[in-house]
């Protein structure tokens, strides 16, 4: 996950998640009948940091990008944390657009449209979520792992036709682990 501090990527991120080393989150999903071995790592911002956090873009399948809907200055670096995941890929991220603070409308100050176009324009799905509310969180990796799958032609025979009876009994993990980055970037 990419967004500036105070977004609640952490909170988002680690929601339901077992911590696996310091600042690393595993979690197996079921998408679609097929386990999923989801991973997040949570990579301070800073120069010790920045040779892990590229690498780890390098290698990571899809991304989440946050921002808060009380937080103008959040939104407006959405596109440049897309155009660092670009730059370092090679190719257009894979992504979800995450609108995050949902329980605080009262306060909003992006509009839900705005959130919506901007994904759009980069071609990322787009949702906004409540971490403290936990609304909209669990569908964040799903359909994160679903767009991975469409995208890289390996999509399950349930995602493709609902209308099929289960898997006969196959749970083992996508070959994939689907990796997620987010880092805490500081106010300086």
């Amino acid at each position: 996950m990419l967004g500036v501090y105070g977004v609640g990527k952490t909170s988002l991120a680690t929601q339901n998640y077992a911590q696996n080393i310091e600042d690393s989150f595993r979690k197996q999903i079921l998408v679609d009948e097929i386990l999923c071995l989801v991973e997040t790592l949570d990579c301070e911002d800073g120069e010790e940091y920045l040779g892990l956090r590229d690498a780890y873009i390098r290698n990571s399948h899809g991304f989440v990008f946050v921002y808060s809907i009380t937080s103008r200055a959040s939104f407006e670096k959405i596109e440049h944390f897309y155009n660092s995941v670009l730059r370092l890929k090679g190719e257009h991220p894979v992504g979800i657009i995450v609108g995050n603070k949902r329980d605080k409308s009262n306060q909003r100050v992006v509009a839900i449209e705005e959130g919506a176009e901007l994904a759009a324009r980069l071609g990322c799905e787009f949702v906004e979520t409540s971490a403290k509310t936990a609304d909209n969180v669990d569908k964040l990796f799903p359909d994160l792992v679903r767009v991975i799958r469409h995208l890289s032609g390996h999509e399950s025979p349930e995602s493709s036709d609902p209308s099929q009876s289960h898997r006969s009994g196959d749970r083992r993990p996508d070959r994939n682990v689907i990796s997620a980055l987010f880092g805490r970037l500081r106010r300086r």
